[in-house]
């Protein structure tokens, strides 16, 4: 035989166990106003909603007395229009807590506790909600399972000093405006979840959570006090600190705490204070449809922020203009959409910026003030790829690296037009690519020790001032020199390819330091492009080494060569003058003069004449450079033999 139960149960207490609270004015909670005829009694629904301005007092005789009274099943409160009920526990102490499984405080009600003890142990779907007010202070203790300001009507939680103690979570805003005040004291709520309309603000006090989680919206306001989550996860919110502390291990701007969130829009605003974050993400969360749009921002323009990494991805952004931030910092962005990049960014106008390391991909560092120190390695990591770039543009304040690597993106490159950049130890610009303009100095001051240009990248000299204190490396790599009179250290040529210095139309001098002393690759070769200067010396262009013949040896001096020197089709050896500076050698230059025709070649070159192209060639006696041609002959040919 078969048969069928069918069970219902109600969270709560049946009518009969309902007790109202009948007094037009204020009273005490052990006064004979109740519904009932009966004072509370455990198992009873306690309600406080009748017309009126009153407050029903919890005080010492109370609980002296009356112990049996603080154990109802639930507690509500609410009033119409025109009134107000408060529930006040008046220094009760903290041996006989009032204890009940459902605290509600709807409108025109409260909830204030002074040297007072209130547990609601809501479990089994009761509730602690505030739809009115709750005051905490005079060190009262309450704790709770969760508790949710907004969700019954617009609420506020007042916290003075004191503790909560919210075991699972406390969520702020909802259905509608709800705000948590506090002013000190020790929040502990096991996960603070902030919904649209939802407000924190710390002035004092600590608030110590497992997670803060921004659900669509919501505002955290620290203008004092601790704040200290594990993790914090904005999905679309902004958190503003202005004083006191902040610290957690994981930040994530914005982030997510299951699938089915959504994030939009996630910001933390720094004004003072101090953040101490662990990990600290912004703009990494994908949007899960290619077209969607989402980001996370950080602004820092006063305090201090110390995150042992910050990672910035193809949705985020860093704004400083003031204040500290230590970090170790990557920018990496991405390809997000039919091959559009979206690079992570940081902007530097002011303040200071200290890091063991900068790692950049797709990403875009914009420095227009402030100091950038970095103790390692900044990296402008090569990616090749269609739509990648990588820039950074410093106009202005201080970059500060052991090594700068500037690699090849699709476009993209390191622009100084401004600021002081000093290298402790290696420049490297590196690969190629047909958009990528490599190392561009237009401004401002580069002091370095070593530079090295390989993979056919670009060093551009246009402008500013450049201290090279050790050595120039050249490895398929090309120099575009400036049109100044630049000082360099030595010169080193690696590889197996060719490498260039590229002279500009102005006036230009290069210098390199004695270099005899350096090893070159044998099988590396040094073009000169662009050369318009004098095989005699001292032209318009001019390149030095040392200060004499000796600081090339001859080995080195074979792997040099002019291309097209003085818009002149060929290729020419080099020679070096006594001064060291090179000039093309085996070249022929003629020009008049009002004397004549003059003819100038570099040293170790012998000047011979015949009447034919053919010759024979002879010697020109006593013929040194300049020669000037004063014969009357219809004809004469000329050539330089070794």
């Amino acid at each position: 035989m078969l048969g069928l139960f069918l069970v219902f149960s109600e969270v709560g207490a049946n009518p009969q166990t309902i007790n109202v609270w009948t007094n037009p004015t204020s009273g005490n909670w052990e006064d004979l106003h109740w519904s009932l005829g009966q004072l509370p009694a455990p198992g009873q629904s306690i309600m406080l909603t009748n017309s009126g301005w009153k407050a029903v007092a919890i005080g010492p005789a109370t609980v002296q007395n009356f112990s049996q009274t603080l154990n109802p099943f639930s507690i509500t409160l609410g009033a119409g229009t025109d009134s107000f009920n408060v529930l006040l526990l008046n220094f009760t102490g903290f041996q006989n807590p009032l204890s009940v499984s459902e605290l509600v405080i709807n409108s025109n009600s409260a909830v204030t506790a002074l040297s007072s003890t209130l547990n609601v142990n809501n479990t089994m779907g009761t509730a602690f909600s505030i739809g009115g007010a709750f005051n905490h202070g005079d060190f009262s203790v309450v704790s709770a399972l969760t508790l949710k300001i907004g969700d019954v009507g617009p609420g506020v939680y007042n916290l003075t000093n004191g503790t909560l103690l919210v075991t699972v979570t406390q969520s702020v805003g909802s259905v509608f405006l709800a705000r948590f005040n506090q002013f000190g004291g020790t929040n502990y709520p096991g996960n603070l979840l902030l919904s649209p309309g939802g407000e924190c603000d710390v002035f004092a006090g600590a608030l110590i959570t497992s997670n803060i989680i921004y659900r669509s919206g919501g505002s955290f306001n620290q203008l004092g006090g601790l704040v200290k989550p594990d993790k914090m996860l904005v999905n679309n919110g902004l958190y503003a600190m202005s004083s006191g502390t902040f610290s957690s291990s994981d930040v994530e701007l914005p982030g997510v705490s299951s699938a089915f969130e959504y994030a939009a829009n996630a910001g933390f605003l720094q004004t003072g204070g101090t953040n101490n974050t662990a990990f600290l993400s912004i703009g990494n969360w994908r949007p899960p449809f290619l077209n969607a749009s989402s980001s996370g921002g950080y602004t820092l323009s006063n305090g201090v922020l110390n995150a042992g990494s910050t990672a910035i991805g193809p949705y985020g952004a860093f704004t400083q203009s003031g204040g500290t931030h230590n970090t170790g910092l990557g920018l990496f962005g991405d390809i997000v959409y039919y091959y559009s990049p979206s690079p992570a960014r940081y902007f530097l106008s002011d303040g200071f910026l200290f890091t063991p390391g900068i790692g950049m991909r797709i990403g875009l560092f914009t420095q227009t003030g402030g100091t950038n120190q970095v103790s390692g390695d900044l990296t402008m990591q090569p990616y090749v790829t269609l739509g990648s770039w990588t820039a950074y543009n410093l106009s202005g304040g201080f970059l500060m690296t052991s090594n700068t690597y500037v690699g090849a993106s699709m476009s993209g490159g390191f622009y100084q037009s401004g600021g002081t950049h000093i290298v402790s130890s290696l420049l490297t610009i590196s690969q190629s690519s047909p958009n990528f303009a490599g190392y561009v100095l237009s401004g401002g001051e580069l002091i370095v020790r070593n530079i090295q240009v390989d993979g056919g990248a670009t060093f551009h000299h246009r402008g500013g001032t450049l201290i090279n204190t050790n050595m120039v490396t050249l490895a398929d790599g090309i120099w575009a020199a400036n049109t100044n009179d630049q000082q360099c250290g030595k010169l080193v040529l690696v590889g197996s390819s060719n490498s260039i210095i590229s002279l500009p139309a102005g006036r230009s001098v290069l210098r390199f330091a004695q270099s005899s002393s350096v090893v070159w690759s044998n099988q590396a070769t040094l073009t000169i492009e662009n050369w318009n200067g004098s095989v005699s010396g001292g032209g318009q262009h001019q390149i030095h080494f040392g200060n004499d013949a000796a600081a090339l040896s001859s080995q080195q001096l074979a792997q040099i060569q002019f291309h097209n020197p003085l818009g002149q089709n060929g290729t020419y050896p080099a020679a070096i003058l006594s001064t060291g500076e090179i000039v093309p050698n085996q070249f022929l230059v003629s020009r008049f003069s009002s004397e004549g025709l003059e003819l100038s070649w570099a040293p170790g070159m012998t000047l011979q004449s015949a009447t034919t192209v053919y010759g024979p060639f002879r010697d020109v006696p006593e013929a040194s450079s300049p020669y000037t041609i004063t014969s009357s002959e219809p004809q004469r040919f000329f050539r330089l033999r070794r």
